[in-house]
């Protein structure tokens, strides 16, 4: 889950009520990756006497990669919105560069140190079985004080996590940051080619897709995002006679796919639940309904502090297991639910102050940097 381009409240001045559905929408996305991560590290692994409270959980903690998907069509949306912004005022690949590294360096740079600290106090200092691997939970099947390396550091810093080294430490969740990286680079230089037919360099990367597959299937289901964005801007879901009935029907169709793919997944199936939630938010976009104010502490929660939630989430609830569970996790019970409760409740309150220690500065960073920048009088 990578940072949001723009502010998800205004376009053009004029409040968009959708662009808050989609700020709720980034904060349930990275909860529930949270939530299940935190399952996953207290709880025993499903087995089928477990009471029905158990089983509910088990079931919503298994949506933690299809929620990774659906922010991908999300973040597809907000970076064509921003690079047809930057075609408009005339294409400069050192600003756009210049921006997405702000918006996502104040923010990883602190939590690869934060997190790889926890990790080296969980790993070498307390020697936690979650640190140690003896948990045997499938969210940290890794080699952790290995991941500690210094090479592993600097290949998450510059966004080689999943490709060249492992994720950093416990920190499983940042191979989604790196493929968006790719994904932030590719997306304009297939659109200057298609427009200049001149290649960019940067697309000799996409031979990744040969050694990595899985690439190709996110960037797909990232540009269904960049569709949706085409399809606002020419009006053509506005011609739809029945919009709220094709928002309906979406939606429904989205959750049945999402269901389907928790039940009996096929190879692939990340593509129908991406397309389903594309044409969804289609639909929502062509409708515009107002937004609940119930749904307002949601959307500023996703606005400001979805980005600093998912890259910050596993160190520090890592951390709250490796104190809490021992060599054997716990079976599903009211002290066990507590535990994961108040694990992943640590987990948004720390977001949410780092968010405030770092997105809330992207603009004066920014600014900053513009000042050093401009030449002196």
């Amino acid at each position: 889950m990578g940072a949001k381009t723009t502010s998800a409240a205004e376009t053009g001045g004029e409040r968009n009520a959708v662009y808050s559905y989609m700020d709720a929408a980034r904060f349930v996305l990275a909860a529930v990756v949270a939530f299940a991560h935190a399952w996953h590290l207290t709880i025993a692994d499903y087995h089928g006497d477990a009471p029905l409270w158990a089983k509910i959980g088990y079931f919503v903690a298994g949506f933690s990669h299809a929620a990774v998907i659906l922010f991908f069509v999300l973040s597809g949306y907000w970076i064509a919105r921003s690079v047809e912004q930057r075609l408009e005022r005339g294409w400069s690949w050192k600003e756009y560069l210049s921006g997405r590294l702000t918006r996502i360096w104040i923010v990883l740079i602190p939590a690869l140190l934060i997190g790889g600290s926890l990790d080296l106090i969980g790993t070498f200092w307390l020697q936690t079985p979650t640190h140690l691997g003896l948990t045997n939970t499938y969210v940290l099947r890794t080699d952790v004080a290995a991941n500690l390396a210094w090479p592993v550091w600097i290949g998450n810093l510059f966004f080689l996590q999943d490709t060249l080294v492992h994720p950093l430490g416990t920190n499983g969740p940042l191979w989604s940051l790196a493929w968006e990286w790719w994904f932030y680079l590719w997306y304009p230089a297939l659109i200057l080619l298609w427009r200049t037919r001149r290649p960019a360099p940067v697309l000799i990367a996409m031979a990744i897709f040969f050694w990595y597959p899985s690439v190709l299937l996110g960037f797909v289901c990232w540009l269904l995002g960049t569709l949706v964005r085409v399809v606002e801007r020419k009006g053509i879901a506005q011609a739809v006679l029945c919009r709220r009935v094709t928002l309906g029907a979406t939606g429904v169709l989205g959750l049945a796919i999402l269901a389907w793919e928790r039940t009996a997944p096929l190879p692939g199936w990340e593509f129908p639940v991406a397309l389903s939630f594309a044409a969804f938010l289609a639909a929502l976009l062509a409708m515009r309904p107002a937004f609940p104010q119930a749904l307002t502490g949601l959307a500023h929660y996703g606005s400001r502090a979805s980005f600093s939630l998912y890259v910050t989430h596993f160190p520090v609830l890592a951390m709250i297991a490796g104190i809490e569970v021992g060599a054997v996790r716990e079976e599903p019970s009211m002290t066990s639910l507590l535990f994961v409760c108040l694990g992943f409740l640590a987990a948004l309150f720390f977001a949410y102050g780092f968010s405030m220690l770092t997105e809330a500065n992207t603009g004066r960073v920014r600014k900053w940097l513009a000042g050093r920048r401009r030449p002196a009088p």
